[in-house]
């Protein structure tokens, strides 16, 4: 559920469940990689967006069966994502994996470069894909859909 989820957290979404948090897709049921999704929620279209897996080293981008959340813990331990601030540009993110391989933290290992392609954003809809795991990046009033909502003006009548 989105209330339980935190930055860093890794999470499972499942065909046509609606994802609770703005997260980079590590791997896909897709032999490929790829998981698709619907932006209806968000901006209005209809059509299915490619969205790609990272390459993480030592974890398989696409698998056929559920996920290993153990060798994908292992292969994240001591990474970390540095990204942009959270805005409301739906179609823009820019970010990098830091520490991917290095056993310590963010000071050694692999660099891996994460952009749009690679996050799905809380509102969108998992279609023909059977699950996709990630890793949240925005939770809350943090994430693109909530920095693109507006209160509605109160209306207030004369007498």
């Amino acid at each position: 559920r989105w209330k339980d989820l935190r930055v860093g957290d890794l999470a499972l979404v499942r065909n046509n469940q609606e994802l609770p948090a703005d997260v980079v897709c590590v791997q896909s049921s897709d032999r490929a990689g790829v998981g698709f999704v619907e932006t209806a929620n968000l901006d209005g279209e209809t059509n299915l967006k490619a969205k790609r897996a990272c390459a993480i080293p030592g974890v398989a981008s696409g698998r056929g069966s559920d996920p290993d959340a153990g060798i994908l813990e292992k292969a994240l331990e001591g990474a970390v994502i540095q990204c942009e601030a959270p805005n409301n540009q739906l179609y823009k993110f820019e970010g990098k994996w830091v520490g991917l391989g290095a056993d310590g933290g963010a000071d050694g290992g692999a660099e891996l470069g994460v952009s749009v392609d690679n996050v799905l954003l809380r509102g969108s809809t998992l279609r023909n894909t059977d699950w996709i795991a990630g890793v949240v990046v925005f939770t809350g009033g943090d994430t693109k859909l909530m920095r693109n909502s507006v209160r509605s003006p109160r209306k207030v009548s004369s007498l």
